[in-house]
């Protein structure tokens, strides 16, 4: 029975969901249309709701299937075998700048997206917690000492927001790089970046304000930090140091 709810009942639940989300868009002006974006464990929850909060529309708030070009995950990087966390999000897109993409996704040419990121020792940790209470590897050694397995992981982060950001440099109209550490240290500013990118006043900021605490998360909730910080600190450091970036990691607008 779980087996067929998985494979028929909540695939027709999404696209019921979907369809209801898709009608409710003919609410708001093109202004207040926004794509979002992030890699897994990257606050992609979090931007969505302060967005809603904000009073606009996420075109690709209901995840498709994982293979689809609007899935706020997709890995857009042009080189796949990067892909490794989940191969349910492997895909032959190839893409030059944003206008590929919403030529793809059947989003207006001018749509623009947001793309929510985390400095790369934070997505180490947060990575690390979720695929330990989800069981995408056994044991903390096994994440750190399994084959490539955790540089991999942030190979992947790099490949992802590589793309991101050069597509941002061609069209910083089209593309916002936000900072998930920046927008919950300062939420009054990061909105104001927002509104300031979509062209609309420092009105635009107020819902949202003061209400930030209250958005949801994932469902299911990754180990708290300090169950498995013995030392943890220094190995994702050391991991994250290991890898040669090619992301900008460095200015308010970088990913450090």
């Amino acid at each position: 029975m779980a087996g067929l709810r998985k494979r028929f009942y909540a695939p027709v639940r999404q696209r019921f969901k979907q369809i209801a989300h898709e009608l409710s868009q003919n609410n708001y002006a093109q202004d207040r249309k926004l794509v979002h974006h992030g890699i897994q464990r990257s606050g992609t929850n979090y931007l969505c709701a302060t967005l809603e909060l904000s009073g606009f529309y996420i075109l690709n708030k209901v995840d498709p299937r994982r293979s689809s070009p609007r899935h706020k995950h997709c890995r857009w990087q042009d080189d796949k075998d990067t892909i490794v966390m989940d191969k349910e999000y492997d895909n032959r897109y190839s893409v030059s700048t944003i206008i590929d993409i919403n030529k793809i996704c059947s989003y207006p040419m001018m749509q623009q997206h947001i793309v929510i990121y985390k400095t790369p020792s934070s997505w180490v940790d947060s990575i690390l917690r979720w695929g330990l209470a989800n069981k995408w590897f056994a044991d903390i050694e096994s994440f750190f000492e399994c084959p490539n397995l955790g540089s991999a992981y942030v190979r992947e982060w790099d490949a992802y927001h590589c793309k991101w950001a050069s597509m941002a440099v061609m069209n910083p109209e089209l593309v916002l790089m936000l900072s998930y550490e920046q927008m919950v240290a300062d939420p009054h500013r990061a909105l104001q970046d927002i509104s300031h990118f979509v062209g609309r006043g420092p009105e635009a900021t107020a819902t949202a304000v003061g209400r930030l605490a209250k958005v949801p998360h994932s469902k299911a909730r990754p180990l708290d930090g300090a169950a498995i910080r013995g030392g943890v600190d220094g190995r994702i450091l050391d991991l994250v140091q290991s890898v040669g970036f090619k992301a900008p990691v460095s200015g308010r607008a970088g990913l450090s």
